[in-house]
């Protein structure tokens, strides 16, 4: 027998705590949202995985790991020019991540935007020279 449970973490009553604690419970939430978000993703629940990462934000609106989740989620989705906007968002909170620069360009690709895709594969590799994936489609592009 499976056990689950249900954590209903928008109607969640924080009246009683102070500003230290407030934030300390945001965080929390903002933590809980994403974790579950990640869940959803795995079981291919996207819908659900979308709504948990926007509620994420509501709490913590500088988690990049939610913005790049629903990047994901919009590329998915077919949405490239939101997929762009949502990973250039998580990008000028992570500046140095080459997972997300990488996300990027793949969605430039879609939108046969090869300059803006060029510069991305080359900022990824400056933060990370043996990322295969972004050496791959650069050489893709070379041929």
């Amino acid at each position: 027998m499976a056990l689950s449970a249900k954590v209903d973490i928008e109607s969640y009553d924080i009246s009683g705590f102070g500003q230290a604690q407030l934030l300390t419970q945001s965080r929390l939430k903002a933590q809980a949202a994403y974790y579950l978000g990640l869940i959803r993703v795995d079981k291919k629940e996207l819908s659900e995985a979308k709504r948990l990462f926007q509620l994420a934000l509501q709490f913590k609106p500088d988690l990049s790991g939610a913005l790049a989740n629903l990047g994901k989620i919009s590329e998915i989705e077919g949405n490239f020019s939101e997929a762009i906007r949502l990973y250039s968002q998580a990008i000028a909170l992570e500046p140095t991540n080459p997972v997300l620069f990488y996300n990027r360009a793949v969605s430039y690709l879609e939108l046969q935007e090869i300059d803006s895709l060029k510069t991305d594969l080359g900022r990824c590799l400056q933060l990370n020279p043996q990322f295969q994936p972004a050496r791959q489609l650069l050489r893709t592009l070379s041929k």
